[in-house]
């Protein structure tokens, strides 16, 4: 029994004799340096973390052969020798204690514990600045590492459901797509884009298909210092899409210290759609629509209705066929209102799928707002947009401009600031910001937003547009008139939107060049002749400059009939006072519920 428990002790005895503990403290302090320089070259150089997970299990087999060769070699002054057992050396032969090992293990022993307090330190330091800075994100464009192209609608799809997942979390501020894409293929570094944007944070990445197996590599960048705080791959079949999507959604969080509410989980992980090509037409779909012309406007309709023919249950899919109509309608030189039967439909089909569809609330209050002019249900619509998509930058748009045409100034401009933050470089957020000061009255600092438009943005056509009117309201008609001819360029007046045109022929009028006014009247007329326009209120607007308010309102009466948008704008638009006395005035406002 004795013999038996000496043995433990007697095997540490020779563990120690044959100088094993001494290489492995050893072995273990140098693998601890080589692990945190690996760590750090890995995050700096943007490397895959299975590299790092390589060279741990490289030094493991490297531990278990150092312990072999300790075990059975020796060093000695005279080389390199086998260890004897113990019962073959005599007491006076045995080796005394080697200085240099002794003091090898000692400093070995001292560099572990310093590392660990420094690494606990620095772990801690590091760990309660993130958790400090405010969760402002940015996910960039990813990169299409594949060579076949008719498949890179599923990277800009993977882009866009992350965001989109990011953007449903409430303690996230996420950028939105339109301020993000400014960045594809740009050459900036992390720090400049993280200034621009105003965010702490970038995610990045790319995409590629190897057959039906979908790769996607993920890293979360400190903007500040292009520190590469985590960086992650996914690999799954095409099939597990969504899947991916949201697991990279609630790694992002994790690693931002988000803590995600049980309905925000519920939301990430909600698949879209069961049916994989319905999915795909939907990308499609959705790839066509950014590129914002009208032959691609028509081609992602096709695709989106494919899509709800194979999944009649898919929400998103009626919603962005809702969005392209909707589009159209105003997008174009000769817009029209017919589509609104078939937005409306649409929006509620997706909304009766899923009724936390915060884009699909964000467009039905537009409706009511632009088309059915029903205000209660406008604000009810937008709010519920607010609260299922609070960082949803477009709908949050369209929220203010209807709050700047009900008069709420203050809350308009709050939201539009809101919107500056989560895209920092939109000229269409500076134009609405600068329209709710104008008609709040606040016409200097309205006029510093507009100029300050024009200098990150001087080509851009509703910017110039809008400091053209503004000028014209102000009576600075040489001013106004410059910049109308720089709107003008070299296009036709038949190339020029029609709410441009009515408000440039009341310029014309107000300069003493009646025959211009009178000739962008005839383009509009004959728009509404051969076109089929039925916006007439641009040519109302030009038929008041010349002082037939007659006819003027005759054409206002009209545009009411046929809803026109611009008839959501009559409780503050300045261009219809002469109008405003007029009894047919007065019944139209009570009519849209403005009195």
């Amino acid at each position: 029994m004795g013999s038996k428990s000496d043995n433990p002790f007697k095997f540490w005895e020779e563990l120690k004799r044959r100088k094993v503990i001494r290489v492995i403290t050893v072995y273990g302090a140098a693998a601890f340096v080589i692990i945190e320089v690996s760590n750090n070259v890995t995050d700096s150089l943007n490397l895959p973390d299975g590299i790092s997970k390589w060279v741990v299990i490289f030094l493991g087999i490297g531990l278990v052969i150092t312990i072999l060769l300790s075990w059975i070699f020796d060093l000695t002054p005279e080389g390199i020798q086998k260890t004897l057992p113990v019962e073959e050396l005599q007491t006076e032969d045995r080796p005394a204690s080697s200085n240099s090992w002794r003091i090898a293990t000692y400093i070995s022993i001292l560099l572990i514990i310093v590392l660990i307090i420094l690494n606990i330190f620095s772990v801690n330091i590091r760990s309660a600045k993130l958790s400090n800075l405010q969760k402002s994100v940015a996910v960039l464009p990813l990169r299409y590492l594949s060579n076949d192209s008719t498949r890179i609608h599923f990277c800009s799809g993977m882009q866009e459901e992350i965001l989109g997942h990011l953007s449903r979390i409430n303690t996230l501020s996420v950028r939105s797509n339109s301020a993000s894409e400014r960045y594809r293929d740009s050459d900036k570094t992390s720090e400049i884009i993280g200034e621009e944007l105003q965010v702490n944070f970038l995610i990045d990445g790319s995409f590629a298909f190897e057959k039906n197996i979908i790769k996607v590599w993920i890293q979360v960048i400190l903007a500040e210092t292009d520190e590469h705080l985590w960086t992650n791959e996914y690999q799954e079949e095409l099939s597990d899409i969504f899947t991916v999507q949201s697991k990279i959604a609630k790694d992002i969080a994790r690693e931002l210290k988000v803590v995600l509410t049980p309905e925000e989980l519920i939301n990430i992980d909600k698949k879209p759609t069961e049916n994989i090509e319905a999915y795909n037409h939907y990308l499609i779909g959705n790839y066509l629509f950014n590129q914002l012309t009208d032959d691609s406007f028509w081609k992602a309709i096709d695709h989106y209705q494919k899509a709800i023919e194979l999944d009649s249950e898919f929400a998103e899919a009626y919603c962005n066929l809702a969005l392209v109509y909707f589009q159209q309608m105003g997008w174009f030189v000769t817009p029209s209102t017919d589509y609104m039967p078939i937005v409306k439909s649409n929006l509620l089909k997706a909304l009766e799928l899923d009724n936390k569809l915060g884009e699909a609330y964000y467009m039905l209050g537009d409706i009511n707002f632009l088309f059915e002019w029903d205000w209660d249900a406008a604000e009810k619509n937008f709010s519920k947009g607010l609260d299922f998509n609070p960082n949803y930058a477009e709908g949050m748009m369209e929220y203010a401009n209807f709050l700047t045409s009900m008069r709420r100034f203050d809350e308009s401009i709050r939201i539009v600031r809101r919107i500056i933050e989560l895209d920092p470089l939109s000229p269409v957020a500076y134009n609405e910001l600068s329209y709710a000061l104008w008609h709040a009255g606040d016409i200097e600092q309205a006029l510093e937003v507009i100029e300050e438009c024009l200098m990150l943005n001087p080509d851009h056509q509703q910017t110039v547009w809008g400091s053209m009117v503004y000028n014209t309201e102000l009576g600075q008609y040489n001013k106004a008139l410059s910049i109308w001819e720089k709107l003008k360029g070299n296009n036709e007046i038949s190339e020029i939107p029609a709410y441009v045109l009515g408000h440039a022929g009341q310029l014309m009028e107000y300069v003493g060049r009646r025959e211009e006014a009178i000739s962008y009247l005839n383009e509009l007329n004959r728009r509404a002749d051969e076109e089929g326009y039925k916006d007439t209120f641009p040519q109302a607007l030009i038929y008041i400059a010349i002082g037939e308010n007659e006819k003027a309102m005759e054409l206002l009466e009209q545009a009411f009939m046929n809803r026109n948008f611009a008839m959501a704008q009559m409780y503050i638009s300045k261009s219809v006072d002469p109008l405003r006395s007029y009894d047919r005035f007065q019944n139209i406002m009570k009519k849209m519920n403005f009195q």
